[in-house]
């Protein structure tokens, strides 16, 4: 997501700084997810390719959720947040979480990459399929990430289960979420495969 400057399309959100010279005299700041997520991660490495290739000021600004970094865009005290694209949508249309708020100060600047995700269970777990999961005790909740309720409940969709198949633990975020699966609290959660916070 990005304030609108020009029209402009690169391959990745470095390039695209690069390329604008609207950027040319100004610190980039990036809105991110906490430290530990995939987005994090990422948002840090750009910052400093960024950095590294214009001599620019740039910041990574970790905030507490995917709300807060889609409003720190819209309101403009940050240039740039990697999210996720339904998360984008539905902020601009003002639906969901964003409660009649339209975001038109947001717009798609790039697509970085496809993020896998998946359920994530212990090494010594009996669950093979989403179908093992009826009767499971499952992350839930996501009030820092509701799009993961979302996400959640497509999964679940996909062997005919929803949440009256599963016990519900409340988390957090997705951070809270593999601590949860860490320390025995819950059975499954999803997560974003290769996330620093899964390694």
């Amino acid at each position: 997501m990005l304030k609108v400057y020009k029209p402009l399309f690169c391959a990745t959100i470095t390039s695209l700084i690069l390329c604008n010279s609207a950027f040319a005299t100004e610190n980039i700041s990036i809105a991110s997810t906490p430290k530990g997520s995939v987005w994090n991660t990422m948002s840090n490495a750009i910052s400093k390719v960024t950095h590294d290739k214009t001599g620019m000021t740039t910041s990574v600004q970790a905030l507490s959720g995917y709300q807060t970094i889609t409003d720190a865009v819209q309101n403009e005290t940050a240039d740039f947040a990697i999210n996720d694209v339904n998360d984008a949508m539905i902020a601009r249309e003002g639906k969901g979480i964003y409660h009649g708020i339209k975001h038109t100060n947001l717009r798609i600047a790039t697509r970085i990459s496809p993020l896998q995700i998946g359920i994530f269970v212990r090494t010594d777990s009996d669950i093979h399929s989403i179908a093992d999961l009826r009767g499971k005790i499952v992350a839930s909740g996501w009030n820092g990430f509701p799009l993961g309720r979302t996400h959640m409940s497509a999964i679940l969709a996909t062997s005919g289960l929803d949440w009256d198949a599963v016990e519900e633990v409340p988390v957090h975020s997705i951070l809270d979420a593999a601590d949860a699966l860490a320390e025995d609290k819950v059975d499954a959660t999803y997560l974003a495969v290769g996330g620093p916070k899964v390694a």
